[in-house]
């Protein structure tokens, strides 16, 4: 508790993990998944508050990092998927 939140990505065959964004204390990632064509990471993240006050909002991150882009502010935790032709995420 009190430590940083990160999204990083760490090669499948082991080795140092790069960190691509910051989300700062009291935001820990909730999910991640790699869009189909594997350019950018779509995650959730907790906001702090009270339980069923908090709002993880939706965002993007290109893979080899910059700015997250939030796409939706609240309601989504683990229910959402990428579409395969990476169009659209529900």
């Amino acid at each position: 508790s009190g430590g940083n939140s990160w999204v990083s990505k760490i090669p499948a065959t082991g080795g140092t993990p790069t960190d691509l964004v910051n989300l700062g204390p009291g935001s820990p990632t909730m999910v991640a998944r790699w869009s189909p064509r594997g350019d950018w990471i779509a995650f959730t993240a907790g906001g702090g508050g009270p339980e069923g006050t908090r709002r993880h909002p939706l965002s993007l991150i290109p893979v080899n990092g910059g700015d997250p882009r939030k796409l939706a502010e609240r309601g989504y935790q683990t229910g959402w998927a990428i579409r395969a032709d990476g169009t659209e995420i529900y």
